[in-house]
């Protein structure tokens, strides 16, 4: 113990003469679960040879490091520090959540390298929530020349796993996170790489409808009369470490899927890069709201409840024009409410044949957010249905569409080409054309539209 007691002096001892800035001290970013004691790794990247470090952790609220039989933060070495004394200490009068360890050798020194320096575990309190940070500080060094050196602080950011709406309304891009719900999965892109995925919010209009149309103000939500309300869930898209393969894709899509950690690049759009492939369960169908391209407009004289960023969408009436969709005139029953719009279409994801000037599609597709809604009307990255104004005929500031797949008529004829109000049955798609063998989706039957699920 006189020894230990010496060496860690001696180290104390050490003169600071300059800070190697390209050497760090640092812990990876990662997530734990309220009650979770996990295994972490002090890693070191340096390009001179140590053979004595200190660095103190300051610890969030709710996590502690695990101690040895002697009441001591407990430190493991590694193959780095297999013949150094490392002992882990709390100061006194540092507080509960502090902590030092101190490694020293009078033998084989840390060479120059990259990787684990020490392994400890922490504990998460049962109420350990949210994102916490683990600062490193106060960290020195001494190479073999007996001259220390002082690094930069480092902070290392803790996450619990939270729902998605928490991590869309809550994160920071950079950081890793692990979804705590099951989501459903919707798209798959073609190339099997990227789910697009939506929560289980729902029907949840009383959360997401604080503004109402003005007496002056045409629903737009109401102009071809939309079956049942409009699904408010939060989307996210997922990036796979790996793509799925063709015989994998029906297990994922219309699926609930879990298991969903990883990096979330993006909460404009949301966007994770999974760590992993999420795990595939029971089926769960989804049918996609339907839209019409007023609907990602900005006027004061109608009023739209705008879609979520990242959700799989239908779009009704969408005419496409030199890169763009507009609402189409209105001629034979179509967009008889005199409505306009125009949001920027992007080819992306779209594999089928080319669009043609003047001719109206239906489309199925995702929806992108090009900035967040005005924070005037207190929505920050919440998309609620407000009225904003921008002069007639530009494009939308707020979205911009990615169509996938589309089916085409030209809009002059129209839906009402098609005698809906007979009565035999016949399943119409919103095009006015007969389906023999529905799929899911909206349909005209018997002059009604109705979900088919």
């Amino acid at each position: 113990m006189k020894i230990k007691i010496l060496l860690f002096a001696l180290l104390l001892a050490l003169t600071i003469q300059s800070i190697k800035a390209t050497d760090r001290v640092w812990i990876e970013n990662f997530v734990i679960k309220p009650g979770e004691t996990k295994t972490i790794e002090l890693l070191l990247d340096n390009e001179v040879v140590y053979k004595s470090l200190q660095c103190d952790f300051d610890l969030p609220q709710g996590l502690s490091i695990v101690k040895n039989s002697s009441n001591q933060p407990a430190f493991s070495g590694t193959e780095r520090t297999a013949t150094h004394i490392i002992r882990g200490s709390q100061p006194a009068g540092t507080g509960e959540n502090h902590y030092r360890v101190g490694f020293i050798t009078l033998a084989n020194p840390i060479a120059a390298g990259s990787g684990a320096i020490a392994t400890f575990q922490v504990t998460a309190s049962e109420d350990f929530h949210g994102k916490n940070e683990i600062l490193l500080s106060g960290i020195r060094v001494g190479d073999i020349n007996n001259v220390s050196y002082g690094l930069d602080d480092f902070t290392c950011y803790v996450t619990t796993p939270m729902t998605l709406a928490d991590i869309i309304e809550e994160g920071e891009e950079g950081l890793r996170y692990s979804v705590n719900e099951s989501l459903t999965c919707v798209y798959v892109t073609a190339d099997g790489k990227t789910l697009y995925a939506k929560d289980d919010n729902a029907f949840a209009m009383k959360d997401v409808w604080p503004y109402q149309p003005s007496e002056s103000q045409i629903d737009n939500n109401k102009i071809f009369d939309a079956p049942g309300d409009f699904d408010q869930s939060n989307w996210v898209a997922i990036n796979l470490p790996e793509a799925l393969s063709s015989n994998q894709l029906s297990e994922y899509i219309g699926h609930k899927i879990s298991g969903i950690t990883g990096l979330l690049k993006s909460r404009l759009n949301p966007e994770i890069d999974a760590d992993a492939v999420p795990e595939a369960g029971e089926e769960n169908k989804y049918i996609p709201n339907l839209y019409t391209i007023a609907s990602f407009a900005e006027s004061n004289t109608y009023f739209a409840m705008p879609a979520k960023p990242q959700e799989y969408v239908y779009i009704h009436w969408a005419v496409y024009k030199d890169g763009n969709f507009y609402m189409p005139k209105s001629e034979n029953g179509v967009n008889t409410e005199h409505l306009n719009g125009v949001v920027t279409a992007r080819l992306d994801l779209y594999e089928g044949e080319p669009f043609d000037n003047n001719v109206m599609y239906e489309l199925k597709g995702i929806v992108k957010a090009l900035k967040p809604r005005s924070s005037a009307y207190g929505a920050s990255l919440k998309y609620e249905p407000v009225p904003v104004n921008v002069q007639e005929g530009e494009p939308s500031t707020y979205y911009e569409f990615y169509p996938i797949e589309s089916s085409t008529n030209d809009y002059v004829t129209g839906i009402s080409s098609v005698n809906v109000g007979n009565e035999d049955g016949t399943y119409y798609n919103l095009l006015g054309q007969p389906v023999i063998n529905p799929t899911p989706g909206i349909y005209i039957k018997n002059g009604k539209k109705v979900i088919v699920k």
